[in-house]
């Protein structure tokens, strides 16, 4: 890769004033000493204020460079990591306009292995693709199928089921099937779409290949959660809210005592004779997510089955959790308020843009959506788009290939919300990324420097007065060949105070230029 950093040096004949308006990622100083630290089962985060800076709104912590949450405190809470995992956390300042500053990496963590008695975790941070890596014992990861899409929000990523035949099918490694005689506990945190008015499965455990169910959890028609294992059957007296995440916890004890946790609080409890046995077959056969296990072309397509909502982390134990623990649970994970919600509309995953690149969002908020910005891998395209509808259209300045795009929501609070991923094949450009940055920077913009803190762009909004030089500066990024030399013209400048010919510009060019003092 070749990196060629500019400082462009314009000389006015005559007055004029050109608005600068596209910095939308500015001078916001970075967070220092950040650390993370274990505590079993989550990594807290922490750091210092930025120092010689415009007033914080808050942090973006990211994991494995993935936004892992958003707080406005000096440290974050990351919950229920994966056992034997290794992590790279950093942290971005940004302030009220959505300036945000470098991100600031924390020494590396590793988690240690597997937590007592956890056999089954699907986490679902891979935030594309149609994996759901199973981090318990067994190592049953699932396949996400028909549709079933990764989504984020808030400090939440989840998967998205439609109601009809979305659903995450394991791949059976090691048997997850209840057989009686010993404690188990199933832990997730679901949200029931108000779309869904004929309830489904969030998820069932087959025994074999007949019809034959060893568990399953059922939302009913009226809201209400159903848990069943073979013969036997509790049900919760209340509704769950739609629209709301919840956390649902179910306990079988060795003495056949079943409890079922609503948001930490105990919602039904029973102790049932066990008087059925185990049917038999194959018990490998696939634990179904989002729905009953397709049995055969019939089976799907019936919404009666499928589930439509979205689900959080999914874990099962070989022992009974305890109130207290289920509470504690609870209040760590239960939803961060006052985020708001995006979804990236456009380009489409199945997308090939040639030409011009057209993104569009849809951002809501109780208190009010302040603006969104576009990111291509992490980087801003473009400044914060602060009205409704937000859609813009930039020229195809991308290098060719696969890239993810997001987009990132700002409310009047100053809190962020990014949109799930999209990937978009790129084509029929020349390799050669343009990106606007600040002039003056208190960090240096070098050649290697990656993500670059600026927007991409072809042009340079300037203010300027005569006899003046002023200066504006620029990345070229070429990833598919090297060039030999850059050619740098100027066109006709205009703004609100008229039109300057480019004849009476004169343009002094710096590569790669950096200054820095140790003066106060």
């Amino acid at each position: 890769m070749m990196s060629y950093i500019f400082r462009l040096l314009l000389l006015f004949a005559c007055y004029l004033n050109f608005t600068t308006n596209l910095w939308a990622i500015s001078l916001t100083g970075a967070p220092g000493n950040v650390m993370v630290q274990w505590q079993n089962p989550n990594a807290r985060v922490s750091w210092q204020p930025p120092t010689d800076h415009a007033p914080i709104a808050g942090y973006q912590v990211f994991r494995n460079e993935i936004l892992a949450g958003t707080t406005s405190a000096l440290e974050f809470l990351d919950m229920n990591l994966a056992p034997n995992t290794a992590f790279q956390y950093s942290v971005q300042a940004y302030d009220a306009s959505g300036n945000i500053s470098p991100a600031i990496a924390a020494p590396g963590l590793q988690t240690p292995d597997t937590p007592d008695g956890l056999i089954a975790w699907w986490d679902f941070n891979e935030a594309n693709g149609d994996t759901a890596t199973d981090h318990g014992s067994l190592g049953n990861h699932g396949v996400l199928t028909d549709g079933t899409v990764h989504g984020r929000e808030g400090n939440r990523s989840f998967i998205a089921f439609d109601g009809l035949n979305d659903r995450v099918q394991n791949i059976p490694a090691g048997p997850l099937a209840y057989s009686g005689g010993g404690d188990r506990t199933f832990v997730l945190w679901l949200w029931p779409d108000h779309h869904d008015t004929d309830g489904g499965v969030v998820f069932s455990k087959p025994w074999n290949g007949n019809g034959a169910y060893n568990y399953s959890l059922n939302q009913l028609a009226d809201g209400r959660l159903q848990w069943q294992v073979q013969g036997v059957s509790l049900i919760a007296p209340m509704a769950l809210t739609p629209d709301q995440w919840h956390q649902v916890v179910i306990t079988i004890k060795s003495n056949w005592v079943m409890s079922m946790y609503l948001d930490g609080q105990l919602a039904a409890s029973g102790q049932f004779a066990n008087t059925w046995s185990a049917n038999g077959g194959d018990q490998h056969v696939p634990l179904c997510i989002g729905s009953l296990f397709p049995y055969g072309v019939g089976w799907k397509g019936i919404s009666t089955y499928s589930w439509q909502g979205k689900l959080d982390y999914f874990r099962i134990y070989s022992r009974a959790l305890s109130a207290d623990g289920i509470r504690q649970s609870y209040d760590r994970g239960k939803p961060a308020a006052g985020f708001p919600m995006v979804t990236l509309l456009a380009p489409a995953s199945s997308d090939t843009i040639t030409s011009q690149i057209h993104l569009r969002a849809e951002a809501q908020d109780a208190t009010g959506i302040a603006g969104v910005i576009y990111q291509m891998d992490g980087q801003a395209l473009a400044a914060e788009d602060k009205t409704a509808p937000y859609e813009i259209t930039l020229p195809n300045q991308l290098v060719n290939g696969s890239h993810s795009f997001t987009a990132v929501a700002r409310n009047v609070s100053g809190k962020i919300t990014t949109s799930s991923p999209v990937q978009v094949m790129m084509a029929g450009n020349n390799g050669v990324i343009a990106q606007l940055v600040e002039p003056i920077s208190p960090f240096p913009i070098l050649p290697d420097t990656w993500p670059v803190p600026g927007i991409a762009g072809n042009e340079i909004q300037i203010t300027a007065a005569t006899d003046q030089y002023e200066a504006a500066s620029f990345v070229l990024r070429s990833e598919l060949r090297e060039y030999n030399d850059v050619n740098v013209e100027v066109s006709d400048l205009s703004g609100p105070g008229g039109r300057l010919p480019k004849e009476q510009v004169d343009i002094r060019l710096v590569k790669a230029w950096y200054q820095a003092s140790l003066g106060g």
